[in-house]
């Protein structure tokens, strides 16, 4: 065979193995939130494309121990992704995410951003910077679990440009907000009989505000997770460095185990962190579950705990019933 024929059979090759890992995910995540979508989406023809909707009702009710009172929260959440495949072979997708939060009170956020994805990758601008955390992050809780002190202390700005792509078991991803803070991942993910296994890393350029004061970080962590049938046990580690690379006096370590399992309808998890920030070590510690009463509709349960050191702890129960459609 000749060589250029080789050329484009390969490439052809590569194209097709690509182009399916990336347009199955839309190419990022984009909840960046405990609260996550499971049911597929609904699918409607518009126009030239396929408008894809996802539509989420919580409704929880808190209790938290360092005010022993109980509140409650209604949440909305939807999803709608409009997708077509342009001319030239690209598919192109904007999504936007309304998110509402009232009772209480009201809060409305809206993330809106726009892709393109070929066998290159995936290409996407607006708020958009937390997808490289969403490709290498631990597992999440499971129903209303959340680990405090788990992250970076600095963070980026909502708006930006995300690129990843995809080899094979291998995925690299890149993000860049609007004032030049950035984040570098890589993650891989191999499947061996009835085990999975999992690894992700990730670095972070940052901004975070103590005392009023704007500072630079720069971090780096690691996550490594094993799964085997129904059993997740992952665990993170991370470094960072506040205001100045070469201070000890502001170095921030993390550090997390966590276990989830399901059985039937139901999905349990345990998790539990120590961190380091500026010599003042901080604890936490979250259990959650899902019920699955019907399609679309769960029970979700939550109890999260997080102390700082010289200081009381706090407790936050949550409990709600969950519709999506």
């Amino acid at each position: 065979m000749k060589t250029h024929h080789r050329l484009l059979l390969l490439a052809a090759f590569l194209k097709a193995s690509l182009l399916g890992s990336v347009a199955a995910q839309e190419g990022f995540s984009f909840g960046y939130d405990t609260i996550s979508f499971f049911e597929k989406p609904t699918a409607f023809d518009v126009g030239i494309g396929t408008l894809n909707t996802n539509l989420l009702i919580d409704q929880s009710i808190l209790y938290g121990d360092s005010t022993d009172d109980y509140s409650a929260a209604t949440r909305f959440l939807g999803l709608f992704n409009f997708g077509t495949q342009l001319t030239n072979g690209w598919q192109f997708n904007a999504q936007y995410l309304a998110n509402y939060v009232g009772f209480d009170d009201d809060d409305y956020r809206g993330n809106l951003a726009v892709s393109v994805t070929d066998y290159w990758g995936v290409l996407a601008v607006g708020q958009v910077t937390g997808s490289v955390f969403e490709k290498t992050r631990r597992q999440r809780g499971a129903g209303n679990a959340s680990l405090a002190f788990d992250q970076f202390a600095g963070g980026l700005k909502d708006e930006g440009v995300f690129y990843s792509v995809r080899f094979n078991s291998y995925e690299f991803a890149a993000t860049v907000d609007r004032e030049g803070g950035f984040e570098l991942g890589a993650n891989f993910e191999r499947p061996i009989g009835a085990s999975s296994y999992f690894g992700g890393l990730r670095l972070r350029k940052g901004e975070t505000i103590t005392g009023g004061v704007s500072r630079d970080t720069l971090g780096g962590a690691a996550v490594f997770a094993y799964t085997y049938a129904s059993l997740t046990i992952d665990s993170q580690v991370g470094i960072e460095s506040v205001d100045s690379l070469y201070s000890g006096e502001n170095e921030h370590l993390f550090s997390s185990l966590g276990l989830s399992y399901k059985t039937g309808a139901l999905t349990v998890s345990a998790e539990a962190g120590i961190s380091k920030l500026a010599d003042q070590k901080r604890y936490s510690a979250a259990f959650g579950s899902r019920l699955d009463l019907a399609r679309g509709l769960s029970l979700n349960l939550g109890v999260n705990y997080q102390k700082t050191e010289n200081s009381a702890g706090d407790t936050i129960a949550r409990g709600s019933l969950r519709y999506e459609f």
